[in-house]
């Protein structure tokens, strides 16, 4: 992704997943992408930013409403960062 990162200087990093913090790919992913992101000319020293569902002991809460409300705050978190 070096590559690319270079074609969006002022663009931020998001990494944005449903699953909850600690359950999604994120702690996988962050390291590498930082990796990336260092070896690119213009995204040195920026940490991808991360839009998601907060550490949790269940992958989802079991009532559709409160799931529901979750995925919009996180959606709208990722958009406005």
């Amino acid at each position: 992704i070096t590559p690319d990162l270079d074609r969006y200087p002022n663009g931020d990093i998001l990494w944005c997943q449903e699953e909850p913090l600690n359950n999604g790919v994120w702690t996988y992913v962050d390291p590498r992408i930082l990796t990336a992101a260092g070896e690119s000319v213009h995204h040195r020293n920026r940490r991808p930013l991360y839009a998601g569902r907060a550490p949790t002991s269940s992958v989802v809460m079991g009532h559709k409403g409160v799931h529901k409300r979750e995925i919009e705050i996180f959606v709208n978190e990722a958009f406005s960062l």
